[in-house]
């Protein structure tokens, strides 16, 4: 049976999945990995299959809008976290 695993991201989201694939192929599955050319020689070294997404994950991550979509995204967890602690200490004193 061959099995495609799409992944995009940073080596830290690809990894994982290289993980699995190696797995999957010691189970006797074909298994070919969909990801960035970033990750091509160590999909590889894994010896799986590879497969172009396209695009460059390391000139996103190096944009200001990368940095903009982590600043954005911390401080929308850090209100979330204060809107929870405020119902909960509304709830409280209700």
């Amino acid at each position: 049976m061959k099995i495609t695993i799409i992944t995009v991201g940073s080596r830290g989201d690809v990894q994982p999945y290289l993980a699995l694939g190696v797995g999957l192929q010691q189970a006797g599955y074909t298994v070919r990995l969909a990801t960035h050319d970033t990750f091509k020689d160590l999909t590889l070294r894994y010896g799986l299959d590879f497969f172009s997404v396209g695009g460059d994950i390391q000139w996103f991550f190096r944009t200001y809008y990368a940095k903009l979509l982590v600043i954005n995204s911390i401080i929308a967890n850090k209100n979330e976290k204060a809107i929870y602690r405020n119902s909960q200490f509304t709830r409280g004193n209700s």
